[in-house]
């Protein structure tokens, strides 16, 4: 038979419909003849017999979704033509008609979407008419989130004055991301433009924790204007040196004119965040370690322009430097040019990632493929920031990368 509530189909041994709960006056069974009286079966599945009057085998919903339990005609409803209209379930209702003990709803991410399933049992005394509101998992990193960060929300900063002068007022205001799909999370900028000529605000020497990074700024201010604008950090940097926890940042800024011609520079900057959590320092295989310098080896990342060696570089000699690449070999074979990607300007005290990278028509030259390499030679050259004085040269250093 069929539930005289939902229209869900009863075995004859159902006492109570698996779906609302109503008891099945025909328990513990009737009769075959009775069964035969009010259902026939057609391929093996039961089906309403058109002459049983209760109720009407529903018809596929316009929109395509199709329902196939025989719903009643005072739940369902009927145009005039006799086609069901369905409007779709209401859960709140449904949990305000039958009784329900416990609802429990399980999420799932397919789609993106959130199915649901609802089991319940015949609750004791009388029902409450307040739907139960469902227990949901906080999300990931639920403490200060605002619905808006996918990154770590505990890497938030206080909002803070970072430069003022009589060209220029620069606030930090919060960390923003806006899902995890953006490649950036931004610190939030609000500029002031304090004189009557348009300038220019880049960032320099950018750090986070230990990590020297690449975050992009570059913001037009017009004279006497105000702008908001963002330090944008890629997250997929941050992800390959393994930084989920941002405890602090330090950058400085330079003002520009319209010329390009440089305005002014702020000393170095130090951001605390509200984080006091430590991630661990990734490590490489150690190829040099001297003169304050050490050189990691993370491997090679080969792509259909360049081959590129993956090094991590320590400075410890207490001078800020840009390094380069030099004498560099491949097999014995001299390589007359290669470029550091991102580029290997380390802070005193920092960490910098970054790829010395083999332009592949340099190897053609040599009639060396990529696969065939055995080994690569390089020494690494260091300057300081403001000058092309080299006050570091290492030995030559020899990687093995079969």
């Amino acid at each position: 038979m069929y539930c005289e509530k939902c229209g869900k189909f009863l075995e004859n041994d159902d006492r109570f419909c698996s779906s609302c709960g109503k008891q099945n006056p025909d328990y513990p069974a009737q009769s075959a003849g009775t069964a035969q009286q009010n259902y026939q079966y057609q391929n093996g599945q039961p089906e309403i017999n058109p002459d049983y009057q209760g109720y009407q085998t529903a018809q596929p919903y316009q929109n395509n979704i199709n329902y196939q339990t025989a719903q009643p005609e005072a739940e369902v409803g009927f145009t005039e033509n006799n086609s069901p209209v369905y409007n779709g379930p209401d859960i709140c209702r449904t949990i305000r008609r039958i009784n329900f003990k416990a609802a429990v709803i399980v999420f799932g991410t397919a789609f993106l979407g959130i199915a649901a399933a609802i089991g319940a049992a015949v609750s004791r005394g009388t029902h409450d008419e307040t739907p139960r509101e469902p227990e949901i998992d906080p999300p990931a990193y639920a403490q200060d989130y605002n619905g808006e960060c996918y990154f770590n929300p505990a890497n938030q900063i206080d909002e803070q004055v970072l430069w003022e002068t009589e060209n220029v007022k620069i606030t930090a205001k919060q960390f923003t991301h806006d899902g995890e799909y953006d490649s950036y999370a931004d610190l939030e900028l609000l500029i002031e433009n304090k004189t009557d000529k348009e300038f220019t605000l880049t960032e320099s020497n950018t750090s986070v924790n230990e990590y020297m990074v690449n975050p992009s700024l570059y913001a037009v201010i017009p004279a006497g204007k105000t702008l908001s604008d963002s330090l944008a950090f890629e997250v997929e940097e941050l992800e390959e040196l393994g930084i989920d926890n941002i405890n602090e940042i330090q950058t400085s800024f330079i003002l520009k004119d319209k010329e390009y011609e440089e305005i002014d520079r702020s000393d170095n900057i130090v951001m605390k965040t509200r984080n006091s959590e430590k991630d661990e320092l990734i490590e490489g295989v150690g190829i040099y370690d001297r003169e304050g310098v050490k050189i990691e080896y993370f491997g090679i990342d080969k792509n259909e322009d360049d081959y590129s060696i993956k090094v991590l570089v320590t400075n410890n000699t207490g001078t800020d430097m840009d390094f380069s690449a030099e004498n560099v070999s491949v097999n014995d074979c001299v390589i007359d040019y290669v470029f550091s990607y991102p580029g290997l300007s380390v802070s005193a005290g920092k960490r910098q990632f970054s790829r010395i990278c083999i332009d592949n028509d340099k190897l053609d030259k040599y009639g060396i493929d990529t696969l065939d390499i055995e080994k690569v030679e390089f020494s690494l050259k260091g300057t300081p920031f403001d000058s092309y004085e080299k006050i570091f040269d290492s030995d030559m250093i020899e990687i093995d990368v079969r």
